[in-house]
């Protein structure tokens, strides 16, 4: 877990070549903080569909990207899927 969390703040601070996809898709990682990673992407008319909005795989990429988010949390520290967002540690989520 360490490890992971060492990677997303070399990524962020250059010191890393962010992953191949991300690169090719044009996502980048903005921020990452304890619960939180912001990735971003500037859509273009290279991510879109026919229908003119962006693809749904671009989507995709961009939500297995924030799978980073789990990485923020400390080892044994409950995830975003066992806690309701705002509430303390501890409470759980019925969904």
């Amino acid at each position: 877990m360490a490890r992971m969390l060492d990677g997303m703040e070399a990524l962020l601070r250059g010191e890393v070549a962010p992953p191949p996809a991300a690169t090719l898709l044009g996502m980048r990682l903005a921020s990452f903080a304890p619960g939180e990673a912001r990735v971003e992407l500037d859509a273009s008319g290279a991510h879109g569909n026919p229908m003119g909005t962006v693809q749904g795989g671009i989507l995709a990429a961009m939500a297995d990207a924030l799978g980073m988010r789990l990485a923020s949390f400390a080892p044994g520290e409950a995830g975003p899927a066992s806690r309701t967002p705002g509430a303390p540690s501890g409470s759980s989520s019925a969904t």
